[in-house]
C-alpha cells in the first residue's frame, strides 16, 4: 500500500512530521503528517532532511479516502534510539 502527495508520484518524497506517538505495544512509532511530495510505501527508508538520520517505513496507518484527499498520513516507522523522527521536521527519499 502507498500515499502520495500532489503532483508526479515520481518525485521525491517530502513528509512533514505534524506528531509522534511511541506506544510500546505497537512494533514502531506512531508518525503522523501530510505528504508534500512524491509517494511513501511500507519498506521504504525516509531520511530526516536537516540531520540525515533515517526511518524505515513499516506500514501505513488506517489510509481513509478523506486522509488521501488531505494527502495526509499516519506512518509505522522503524523505533530508533535516539528517533530520527522530530515534529515539525522534513523526511525525504
Amino acid at each position: 500500500m502507498s500515499t502520495h502527495g500532489a503532483g508526479d508520484a515520481s518525485r521525491a518524497v517530502q513528509f512533514l512530521i505534524e506528531e509522534v506517538f511511541d506506544l510500546p505495544s505497537r512494533g514502531g512509532l506512531l508518525v503522523s503528517g501530510k505528504v508534500l511530495a512524491g509517494r511513501i510505501s511500507a519498506g521504504e527508508r525516509l531520511q530526516d532532511a536537516v540531520t540525515g538520520a533515517t526511518a524505515t517505513v513499516l506500514a501505513l496507518e488506517f489510509p481513509t479516502p478523506a486522509s488521501r484527499a488531505a494527502n495526509t498520513i499516519t506512518l509505522v516507522v522503524e523505533r530508533t534510539d535516539p528517533t530520527s523522527v522530530v515534529v515539525g521536521r522534513i523526511l525525504t527519499t
